[in-house]
């Protein structure tokens, strides 16, 4: 096998130290040689050399060797051995490395040698000693990064509902990231699931009578998202917009009336978006013998009652109807009764 032309003395160390032999002189070598003979025979052939600047260990497991002439190479974990402290790689991936370094061998040095039967190749550090060889620089992992909120910083809600938004944040590390209302003007007024991320009313807001700090329907808050001890906060505004409602009674659901009469009453309702509202008689087991005006609400007898012949389903003289209000499509109902009392010639209630 060829040789390199190495000066007798340096053949001379390796021979009578094939273990280990330290140079202070330089940071590490790459060397390729078989062994002469059975195992444990010191002889060794060297086949060549080249002069490392650096090495270290990677994350993945895998060495990286760093050249004087500025070449990098990359050995995988599964293409090395480490022994006491050296790391072996075979003598064909070291040929592979060296044939892929360019630069001038004349700089070569003796270097720490170590040997283990069919490896033939090795990486080490020459700043130890013969039983402490140094440590390689090894990466620590990155610094863990702080989760990212990606949902919107404002939030537009319909009053009359509790649901306000959902805080939605992602980690880089995969970290498990919890929730918090964390401030803002009106976060007393909140609540926030800390693992989902949703944000609620506390009581559901009217647009009619805001209750945020600025009483503008404009409610102010700050969340934060914290994964692994890290966290980032926004703030949010969440806007409560008009939701049209249904219209709301304000006449009696019972009344008097006397016999005699096809008046019985005035349905009265009104709605807060100031939408007009319609009236309609849509139950009741009564329903056939009234009927109403559908702008006004007044309701009547079809047939003017007699307290001394009573036509209701209950022959009792309480009539029974249901309402209904209607505003821009919003309908509320009310059940009425109608009591029809006697009367003297003068149309008087008798008591």
């Amino acid at each position: 096998m060829a040789r390199l032309d190495i000066k007798d003395r340096v053949l001379r160390r390796f021979t009578r130290r094939p273990k280990k032999l330290v140079s202070t002189s330089a940071v590490g070598l790459l060397l390729t040689g078989v062994a002469e003979g059975q195992e444990g025979d010191p002889g060794i052939a060297i086949d060549s050399l080249e002069s490392l600047d650096s090495w270290r260990l990677l994350e993945t497991g895998d060495l990286e060797l760093v050249f004087e002439n500025g070449s990098v190479q990359i050995v995988r974990a599964v293409d090395f051995t480490l022994v006491d402290g050296t790391y072996y790689i075979s003598q064909s991936l070291a040929d592979e490395i060296l044939a892929a370094v360019e630069g001038d061998r004349s700089d070569i040095v003796p270097f720490m040698l170590g040997f283990s039967s069919g490896l033939v190749g090795l990486v080490v550090l020459l700043e130890g000693d013969d039983d402490n060889p140094p440590a390689p620089d090894v990466p620590g992992p990155d610094p863990d990064v702080a989760p990212v909120i990606t949902s919107d910083p404002a939030a537009s809600v319909p009053e009359d509902q509790t649901a306000a938004l959902t805080v939605v944040a992602s980690d880089a590390d995969g970290d498990v990231i919890s929730y918090a209302i964390s401030g803002g003007a009106d976060s007393d007024l909140f609540s926030i699931d800390s693992s989902t991320g949703e944000v609620t009313f506390n009581d559901a807001p009217d647009f009619e009578n805001p209750v945020d700090n600025g009483t503008d329907n404009i409610y102010n808050i700050v969340v934060s998202a914290t994964a692994n001890g890290e966290t980032v906060t926004q703030e949010v505004a969440i806007t409560v917009t008009n939701a049209d409602e249904a219209p709301v009674f304000t006449s009696l659901p019972t009344v008097s009336v006397a016999e005699n009469q096809t008046s019985a009453l005035i349905v009265q309702a009104t709605d807060a978006d100031g939408d007009p509202v319609t009236y309609e008689i849509i139950g009741g087991a009564d329903i056939a013998l009234f009927s109403i005006d559908s702008a006004t609400g007044e309701v009547t007898f079809n047939d003017a009652p007699d307290s001394e012949n009573p036509g209701d389903d209950g022959t009792d003289n309480i009539y029974n109807i249901q309402v209904s209000a209607t505003a821009n499509g919003k309908t509320v109902t009310q059940d009425i009764a109608i009591t029809v009392a006697a009367s003297d010639a003068d149309g008087d209630t008798i008591s």
